[in-house]
């Protein structure tokens, strides 16, 4: 017996180190938005059992509507999804891989690790200077920030500022206009793990007959994270590495690299929770009409000359329970939600008139940090009574460029609300923005429809009380 437990515990170690040579790496999701399908390929699991995997910790006692997607097994390994919140579907995205492992475990901590890229045009890079640059920076907003190695003149810009003050830097109309989004990348990596993501390919060139050249376009970012012991908030990325190569468009006449390649080095980057760090580079990329966006790609445009590239880095640190709670309220707010029994149940007994209910709309603005402003409204809750909240409401906004309609019953009005449809983009510069809502019951008189005005400040991102 002596002799067999220290063979057991050798075994067994050699078991774990075997197993865990057998796991392969993650896959990644593909999306096509045409056909608002994603699929995802499990390399350690079966589909089914990833599909229940999620089904346990995101949907527990419940299944996606129609509304806000599907998420079903094509085959033994692959699954197809959708979710029509763009937010949720990028968290989702991020979290299929810590499920697509041999092993059922929480971590204890992780990392969502976002990096968006831009075009940004040399008008538009000068109002986002100057807009920044007007901040008060006796908030602690804005500060400059230098890290560590550029690539030598690479590098025109290098901030760190408040993720609330660059949303509203992007926010603007003339950034809407000039800064174009071409990519959006977010993991999700536990703390003190690898970031790996790889996507492009490489591009074949022959400059002379007889000789071949290849470039690597696309993204490859690569480091460690680390969720600071004394502060959660604070992340750093050691030895952060991110290469972006752009493939520059043909031009007759001209001999041109294949591949313009912006490249990032920094030993330790810090990341605080609600901020980030903005590099803008000195390349100057010509852009075609007609060619579309796309990974290394600048695209489609009219005719305007896209001369920089601005990337923006932020990090969040969660535990695993709290990032699906994050996904879950995600999904409430965009769910078309009922009252429990025991909510109804609780109800007041009296009657309340169905114009009052309707009138006590209470509109909302947020605003993402990628500049998105997103408004929308609910009616209030309190107001709900058994013999309303199955009523369907027709539901009409217009204003802003706005033109929307919808037919929801009061109690989705009053759980989830309604988001409204994008503002035009010539009402951001505006002081103020008139929106005209009405509501009246289903196949309603003219007599029942309410009729309200709601003013919205495009500057500050709220409504106006009166």
């Amino acid at each position: 017996m002596k002799i067999l437990l220290p063979l057991l515990i050798v075994l067994s170690s050699i078991s774990i180190s075997f197993a865990g040579s057998l796991e392969d790496s993650p896959s990644k999701a593909e999306c096509n938005e045409e056909l608002k399908r994603c699929t995802y390929v499990s390399q350690n699991i079966t589909a089914r059992t990833l599909v229940s995997r999620i089904n346990s910790i995101m949907f527990p006692g419940s299944i996606l509507t129609p509304e806000e997607g599907y998420i079903n097994v094509e085959s033994l390994k692959k699954i197809n999804f959708w979710l029509s919140n763009e937010e949720l579907k990028t968290r989702f995205i991020a979290l299929l891989p810590l499920l697509d492992s041999f092993e059922e475990f929480n971590p204890s901590a992780l990392v969502q690790l976002t990096t968006e890229i831009y075009s940004v045009s040399e008008k538009g890079f000068n109002h986002m200077t100057a807009q920044i640059a007007s901040a008060t920076t006796d908030t602690g907003d804005a500060t400059d920030v230098v890290l560590n190695t550029l690539g030598g003149g690479t590098i025109d810009l290098a901030l760190k500022l408040g993720s609330n003050l660059l949303g509203s830097v992007l926010g603007t109309r003339v950034a809407r206009e000039e800064v174009s989004q071409v990519e959006t990348v977010t993991q999700l990596i536990p703390n003190m793990a690898d970031i790996s993501y790889s996507h492009g390919s490489t591009v074949f060139v022959s400059p002379t007959p007889g000789i071949v050249k290849e470039a690597k376009a696309g993204l490859n970012i690569s480091g460690t994270v680390s969720i600071n012991k004394f502060d959660s908030e604070l992340v750093v990325l050691k030895n952060y590495n991110f290469n972006y190569g752009v493939i520059n468009p043909s031009i007759e006449g001209e001999v041109t690299a294949p591949v313009t390649l912006l490249s990032i080095q920094n030993p330790q980057l810090y990341l605080v929770k609600d901020t980030s760090t903005m590099v803008v580079s000195t390349h100057t990329v010509r852009e075609e009409n007609g060619r579309e966006w796309g990974l290394g790609l600048f695209g489609r445009s009219k005719d305007k000359l896209r001369t920089k590239l601005m990337v923006v880095t932020r990090a969040t640190a969660y535990s695993f329970q709290d990032y699906i709670r994050q996904l879950k309220k995600l999904r409430r707010l965009d769910l078309h939600r009922s009252f429990s029994e025991l909510e109804i149940n609780s109800f007041p007994g009296n009657s309340i008139a169905l114009d009052t209910v309707l009138k006590s709309v209470k509109p909302y603005a947020l605003q993402t940090p990628s500049g998105q402003k997103i408004l929308g409204m609910r009616i209030d809750k309190t107001l709900a009574r058994a013999d309303n909240i199955k009523k369907s409401i027709e539901v009409t906004i217009k204003g802003g460029g706005i033109k929307q309609e919808a037919i929801l019953t009061l109690e989705n009005l009053m759980l989830s609300g309604i988001k409204f449809n994008p503002m035009g983009l010539r009402y951001l510069d505006k002081k103020v923005v008139k929106l005209k809502v009405e509501l009246k019951p289903f196949r309603g008189s003219r007599s029942e429809r309410v009729r309200l005005k709601l003013y919205y400040n495009p500057r500050t991102n709220s409504f106006i009380q009166e």
